[in-house]
């Protein structure tokens, strides 16, 4: 009779222990996930600077400056854009991979970037508009 009541004893002092660990898992577990959450949510604030990607290249940049459809014949093209006063006007397109074009700033607006051609290491003097992906117009200043 004295060992039944001793493999009992055994019995709730090792459910008890069990569900003592259930316990603090289970409150560390809640504790590590509300942390988790509270570092999210300050992340979340902060993503814009975080995500920002910059490229040198004009690969996936935006198209913003479109041909004109049909310019009048006898009359000399409205520059297409003007930088530092200067005023730049379209030569002819050509068609390049998007990565070999550098970024070399933006017309006087800031709303039209430019770009130079870079061959062999060096960039070229000439500028050029995105007026799709692959194709640019270059610009003279005439």
């Amino acid at each position: 009779m004295g060992e039944i009541c001793q493999n009992a004893m055994n019995r709730e002092e090792t459910n008890l222990f069990g569900g003592r660990a259930a316990a603090v898992l289970g409150g560390v577990l809640l504790v590590g996930f509300a942390a988790l959450s509270l570092l999210s949510a300050v992340d979340r604030h902060d993503r814009g600077n975080l995500e920002k990607l910059e490229s040198p290249s004009a690969a996936g940049d935006a198209v913003v400056y479109h041909l004109p459809e049909n310019p009048a014949e006898g009359e000399p093209a409205p520059p297409a854009v003007t930088r530092d006063g200067v005023a730049f006007y379209p030569h002819r397109v050509s068609k390049h991979s998007d990565g070999v074009m550098m970024k070399a700033g933006t017309d006087d607006s800031g709303k039209i970037p430019l770009y130079r051609r870079l061959r062999r290491d060096v960039l070229k003097e000439e500028l050029y508009i995105k007026i799709a992906p692959g194709r640019f117009l270059e610009l003279r200043n005439n």
